[in-house]
C-alpha cells in the first residue's frame, strides 16, 4: 500500500518537473527569436529570456546619465532589492565581513550585459569603448550592492533607536 503511494509520488513530482520545464523552455523559445532590446506590446526582451516592462525600462534609460547609472537600474529591476541584499555577483567569501553570500543568478547577469552591451551600442560608442565598459559591469553591479546593503542596515538601525 505505501509502496503504492511513494510510487504514485515520484510520478507526480516527475509530472511537476516536467510541466515547469516546459513553461522555461517556452519563454526561452520565446526570447531565442528576439533581438536584445526587442520591444514587445508589454515588455522589452533585455537578453537570456528576460523581460522587464516597458515603462520601467523607459524609466531606466531617460533617468541614466551614464553607464554606470543604467547598470545599476537594470540590475535593481531585474533582480529585485531583496535579491541585491542577500547576494553577491561571484559568490566567492568576503574577508570583510567573513561570509559567503549566495551568487547572482549567471543568465541573468549575462542579461544585463547583453542590455548594457545594447545600451552602449545605441548611444553610437566605438567597439573598443564598449568592451572595456563591459569589463565594469560586475563592479558596477558590486557598488549597487552595498549600496542597497548600506541603506538597509541604515533603516534598520533607524527602526531600532525608535524602538
Amino acid at each position: 500500500m505505501m509502496a503504492k503511494i511513494r510510487a504514485e509520488n515520484r510520478k507526480l513530482r516527475a509530472q511537476l518537473k516536467q510541466r515547469r520545464l516546459k513553461r522555461k523552455c517556452r519563454n526561452f523559445n520565446r526570447a531565442k527569436n528576439l533581438a536584445i532590446g526587442h520591444r514587445g506590446d508589454k515588455e522589452v526582451h533585455v537578453g537570456r529570456g528576460v523581460f522587464l516592462p516597458i515603462p520601467m525600462y523607459d524609466t531606466i534609460v531617460s533617468q541614466s546619465k551614464s553607464g554606470q547609472q543604467f547598470v545599476r537600474g537594470i540590475s535593481a529591476a531585474i533582480f529585485g532589492y531583496e535579491t541585491l541584499a542577500k547576494c553577491s555577483v561571484t559568490g566567492k567569501f568576503c574577508n570583510r565581513t567573513k561570509t559567503i553570500k549566495p551568487q547572482l543568478d549567471p543568465t541573468k547577469l549575462r542579461a544585463v550585459k547583453d542590455i548594457y552591451r545594447h545600451y552602449l551600442e545605441s548611444k553610437l560608442m566605438p567597439q573598443n569603448d564598449v568592451e572595456y565598459e563591459l569589463e565594469k559591469t560586475h563592479m558596477y553591479i558590486a557598488r549597487k550592492i552595498a549600496d542597497v546593503c548600506k541603506q538597509q542596515k541604515k533603516t534598520d538601525r533607524e527602526e531600532n533607536d525608535k524602538t
